[in-house]
């Protein structure tokens, strides 16, 4: 699933860059920072600026972006969701915000299959008592860091899209929704 958001966020890069020239990109929940430095290194347009509350995935994200030499276009701090960015240079100028949460229902995570569980922490998989704590807050927060035209696009579990679109409808806060399945 995280192989169709990139392409989806690589395909709104590139798209936004067309009619912009440079354009900002945040990864949120950025993990190994594998969403945002793909952005990155295949856009050269963009400016990737990338967080995580896990000062480990930050480390590693630091790591994978000295590994591909981007540190001139790609930053990352650690942080709880957008908070590292609330800041005059981030409001209202962010044409991309992506993100691939934590969206396991918390009862779920301790049953998920141990080949998955035991190669990562715990913070990378539980989502809260319905998967969508993360989500829901992101859907609330973003639009003061987009541009008029800006993009909010994440993944979510198995059966949250139809519920996740209707939070994003009865927010007001998006001109546009779509959804891709996988």
């Amino acid at each position: 699933e995280t192989e169709i958001l990139g392409k989806k966020a690589l395909e709104l890069s590139n798209i936004i860059v067309r009619s912009k020239g440079k354009i900002n990109v945040i990864d949120v929940c950025c993990g190994s920072g594998n969403l945002g430095i793909a952005i990155a290194y295949n856009n050269p347009a963009c400016n990737v600026y990338a967080t995580d509350i896990s000062q480990e995935a930050v480390e590693l994200t630091r790591d994978n972006i000295n590994l591909l030499n981007l540190n001139q276009r790609v930053q990352v701090k650690q942080g709880d969701l957008l908070s590292v960015f609330e800041t005059d240079e981030f409001y209202g100028k962010t044409d991309l915000i992506i993100c691939n949460p934590p969206y396991i229902l918390s009862s779920k995570v301790q049953k998920m299959d141990s080949e998955i569980a035991s190669n990562e922490p715990v913070l990378a998989f539980d989502g809260g008592m319905l998967g969508i704590k993360i989500i829901q807050k992101l859907i609330s927060e973003a639009p003061k860091f987009l541009t008029n035209d800006g993009w909010l696009i994440f993944e979510v579990g198995a059966g949250q899209g139809n519920f996740i679109t209707q939070l994003c409808e009865r927010s007001q806060l998006y001109q546009q929704i779509e959804s891709v399945a996988d």
